[in-house]
């Protein structure tokens, strides 16, 4: 069994084919799936992130999940300087570009110290399925959950500083409850964000 919780689309209209820095748009398609579905951030154990390995899209995504899952890391930041990733929409200002390690929050730290969801992207499996991938990606989130089995992420290289979340890396983890998250970002700032439930 498995439901869709909640869901939102928003659109940060930066660039024709990059994310806001800040990752804006993705933290308030994020926020607003989880409000529709009426489930506080701490239960997500599990975020199937959209990661095409781009490191400008990449770092917005880390942005983006680090605001809304982990808050007590960038508390203490200055907002990025420069063009019109100041004029943060829907967010607190101070937002970083870049997510340090978190010095606690609510959420069940990583085994290396980061706060949030436990992260993983399967496009690194499947491939990337262009408009479709969304789909995959929910199918492979509730499959996933209902196995209790969370996927590593596959063709891993090396940490990029930028992208600072508690990656799965060795080997699948254990999932610690039955709500994840999976989320897309397309050109011209379009994001998507899927809450479900599954078990």
């Amino acid at each position: 069994m498995a439901q869709l919780l909640g869901w939102s689309r928003t659109g940060d209209a930066y660039h024709p084919c990059q994310p806001s820095p800040d990752g804006r748009g993705l933290a308030t398609a994020i926020r607003s799936a989880l409000a529709k579905a009426g489930v506080p951030p701490d239960a997500i154990t599990y975020l199937n992130a959209n990661a095409t390995g781009s490191p400008l899209a990449d770092a917005a995504e880390a942005a983006a999940i680090t605001h809304v899952f982990d808050p007590a890391s960038t508390r203490n930041h200055q907002p990025p300087s420069g063009g019109s990733a100041n004029e943060v929409v829907g967010l607190p200002t101070g937002i970083p570009l870049a997510n340090p390690p978190s010095n606690g929050s609510a959420h069940q730290t990583g085994k290396d110290g980061r706060g949030g969801p436990a992260v993983s992207s399967t496009k690194g499996l499947h491939g990337h399925a262009l408009e479709a991938s969304g789909l995959v990606e929910f199918v492979v989130t509730v499959q996933a959950l209902r196995e209790g089995k969370l996927p590593v992420n596959a063709g891993f290289l090396d940490v990029d500083p930028a992208c600072a979340v508690d990656l799965i890396l060795d080997a699948p983890r254990p999932a610690t409850s039955a709500y994840g998250i999976t989320v897309n970002s397309a050109f011209g700032g379009a994001n998507t964000a899927l809450v479900v439930r599954a078990g």
